[in-house]
């Protein structure tokens, strides 16, 4: 009995001695685990901002070595970079755009259609139409001016006026009169119209030719035809 006694300090010894032996790894674990986690975690922003800094870029880095024209230089002073040229062409300082490569009147000669050269013509005057024997004549002369196979002026009602045909156009003229007051476009391909004012009633020119009509051309087509009524009817 009394040696049982002795015993038992012993034990409660012991597990007192573990307990605190294992409270001293649990500690020491916890900071080894802490100090590994930190420098880890500090050292990745600065590896990541190291790799996306950008390098210090050297100034005149980007011009080539052979000398440039004055207008260049100073815009890529100005802008940060030399322009793309557009030609190899030359031009003066202060240039501001490449577009201006291209001389106005290339443009002008691209972007509006080519002009009949009958276009050039001089108006239909009073002192030509004096001589003529009659309308017809008249109308003969515009369409020999303006090389058209015919020329006729109807009413807006279908009623032939006067042309330059040899031939019955009275179909043509109830056709197309009928054809402008609908404003649609002729149904063959070598007929131009146009419409006119002639002392207060409306009016229906027909042309008949194979060749293309220019605008311009029409309009001075129609002036003539003026002309030619105001000195007969």
């Amino acid at each position: 009995m009394p040696s049982d006694l002795q015993g038992t300090p012993d034990l409660v010894t012991l597990v007192g001695i573990g307990v605190l032996i294992l409270a001293i790894i649990f500690i020491i674990l916890y900071f080894v685990l802490k100090g590994r986690k930190d420098p880890g975690a500090q050292s990745i922003p600065r590896v990541h901002s190291e790799k996306i800094s950008p390098k210090p870029r050297k100034e005149n880095s980007v011009r080539p070595d052979y000398p440039l024209p004055a207008w260049i230089t100073s815009h890529s002073e100005t802008e940060g970079k030399i322009p793309i040229l557009a030609t190899r062409k030359s031009y003066p300082a202060g240039t501001e755009s490449v577009e201006k490569s291209v001389p106005s009147d290339t443009v002008s000669r691209e972007q509006s259609p080519v002009v009949d050269e009958a276009t050039i013509r001089s108006p239909l005057t009073a002192e030509e139409i004096q001589h003529d024997p009659d309308i017809t004549a008249s109308m003969r002369a515009l369409a020999r001016k303006y090389a058209l196979s015919e020329v006729t002026v109807a009413t807006d009602d279908g009623l032939v006026l006067a042309t330059s045909a040899d031939r019955d156009v009275e179909f043509d003229a109830v056709h197309y009169s009928q054809v402008a007051i609908l404003m649609a476009s002729p149904s063959e391909p070598d007929v131009t119209i146009f419409e006119l004012i002639h002392k207060g009633s409306p009016l229906i020119g027909i042309i008949r030719t194979s060749r293309h009509i220019h605008p311009i051309l029409k309009e001075q087509i129609k002036d003539d035809t003026k002309v030619i009524l105001q000195w007969w009817l």
